[in-house]
């Protein structure tokens, strides 16, 4: 076999289809790495940070529009369908997120709202309401 086939990291490469870029970040977060995620959906390109099991940055692309922080990161979750792949990050990334600790709860709760008016956008808004947090 040949040794030049394989690349210089330690670890295994995967193409895992089915598996949502939510449940990924939480692997992610749960084993403490360092990673930036780039994230591709039709026309759109985002990227998370994550840094000792906290998401840091999140930016997204759109339409020759960007976003970050928060409101990138909330946009990227509610994306259901796409690409995605990992880097290790080198050097330093400007923190955009600070307050992560409901993080992932907030995401799910985004993502159950856009589904909710996927389903049906004129009828659902009391359903919207009844959310919780205010995103």
């Amino acid at each position: 076999m040949d040794k030049n086939n394989f690349s210089s990291f330690e670890g295994f490469s995967a193409t895992i289809n089915g598996i949502s870029i939510f449940d990924y970040l939480q692997l992610i977060i749960m084993t403490n790495k360092r990673k930036l995620v780039e994230i591709k959906s039709k026309n759109k390109l985002g990227y998370i940070a994550i840094k000792n099991g906290r998401i840091i940055f999140a930016k997204v692309t759109e339409n020759n529009t960007q976003q970050e922080g928060l409101d990138a990161f909330l946009k990227i979750m509610t994306w259901k369908n796409g690409s995605f792949k990992d880097m290790e990050i080198m050097g330093s990334i400007r923190e955009n997120i600070k307050d992560t600790r409901n993080l992932l709860l907030v995401a799910t709760e985004a993502i159950d709202k856009a589904r909710i008016q996927e389903l049906s956008p004129e009828s659902n808004d009391e359903l919207l309401s009844e959310l919780p947090l205010d995103l």
